[in-house]
């Protein structure tokens, strides 16, 4: 029997450290995760599964905490860029890349912050245009914004401006 203890003794041994691995990689991501550090945290759970990739409940964790950090940074990255700050989104939105790379949301939001930012250079040519009165030309790139943007701020607001401007005058009456 003597034989046989050794081999046994390693392989129990081999079995609990892996366990104990990972045990704390997954104690590590569940933590990464709740300080929002999501791409440590599903590396870490990725990492766990690795070593243990029969444990079912393991697997399942890393694929609803992978979901719920897409799901946050997707909306994190929305608010960022409805609010203005297209360089917080750009972040929100590469950083769901690196989760799941492929994510539509993901690539359709770095497109709109893209078009945004033609549309606010277009809108500001736009105004520069209208500043030296040349309101056909600034209404024409306006259009050209709210063709692809018709809630684009910016250009709504100069819109009415060049439309106000371009009415006819009417004597005031004492």
């Amino acid at each position: 029997m003597r034989p046989f203890t050794r081999p046994v003794c390693v392989l129990l041994l081999s079995a609990l450290t892996a366990g104990c691995a990972t045990d704390r990689l997954r104690r590590e991501g569940v933590k990464a995760f709740e300080r929002g550090a999501y791409e440590e945290a599903i590396a870490n759970l990725e990492q766990a599964v690795k070593n243990d990739p029969s444990n079912l409940e393991l697997r399942f964790d890393l694929r609803m905490r992978r979901e719920a950090a897409v799901q946050q940074l997707i909306t994190a990255g929305d608010s960022a860029r409805a609010n203005g700050d297209e360089e917080s989104a750009v972040t929100s939105y590469e950083r769901v890349l690196t989760l799941e790379p492929g994510n539509d949301r993901a690539l359709h939001g770095l497109e709109g912050v893209q078009a945004d930012r033609r549309h606010a250079e277009r809108t500001a040519k736009a105004a520069q245009l209208f500043a030296g009165k040349q309101l056909d030309a600034a209404a024409i790139e306006v259009h050209a914004v709210l063709a692809e943007d018709p809630g684009f701020p910016a250009a709504t607001a100069l819109l009415s401006k060049i439309e106000l401007a371009r009415a006819p005058r009417r004597p005031c009456r004492a």
